[in-house]
């Protein structure tokens, strides 16, 4: 089953990179902000009905089409997620950091995602902001964390929770990757 979130940005980002259009021409499309897209389409926030309706008419596309293929039946109350279901997905701010979806979870005024992210080492991007509280649990390796002011080091087995309203970015100074298994908390943004 494919995480609707994700499907949903990396959906909404083919399609622009199919319109050949770049994050600020899709911005002045939408006449929504280029940061708000661009959190859309690396999923770290969750976008309202009417942003998307605003970015289906952008993309010339029926909002149908920005869900298709996506099953919301699933009643079970368990899921089991084979690691043959757990790819990776690309965002275009980062370069060294590799992130593998886990599993996707709709709650009733949140979200929940779990992933496992890979920072390699000098692995860099801007610091980002979301509607998310985050938790970092330090599988290997070690990093430093910057969160806005601060940097926290972190070494294997240690767990970080933070607001990710706050500007943060993680480094890998190091001479292996940091692996790092980390759950977002997203909150439901009535302006997204």
């Amino acid at each position: 089953m494919r995480e609707h979130l994700i499907s949903l940005g990396l959906r909404i980002k083919s399609f622009r990179k199919e319109k050949k259009l770049t994050l600020q021409e899709f911005a002045g499309k939408t006449r929504l902000s280029p940061g708000l897209l661009s959190k859309i389409e690396n999923f770290r926030t969750i976008p309202s009905l009417p942003v998307l309706v605003q970015i289906a008419a952008a993309l010339e596309i029926d909002m149908a089409e920005l869900f298709a293929g996506m099953s919301f039946r699933d009643h079970r109350k368990w899921r089991l997620i084979h690691s043959s279901e757990c790819g990776f997905v690309e965002r275009e701010d980062s370069v060294g950091l590799t992130y593998q979806p886990l599993l996707e979870i709709p709650l009733e005024t949140a979200g929940l995602q779990v992933m496992i992210v890979t920072v390699a080492p000098g692995a860099r991007r801007a610091a980002v902001s979301s509607e998310a509280d985050e938790m970092l649990y330090l599988i290997s390796g070690e990093l430093s964390y910057i969160l806005g002011d601060d940097t926290v080091t972190m070494k294997a087995g240690d767990l970080l929770w933070f607001d990710g309203a706050l500007p943060h970015v993680p480094l890998n100074s190091g001479t292996v990757p940091a692996i790092l298994f980390v759950c977002y908390f997203l909150h439901k943004n009535e302006n997204a």
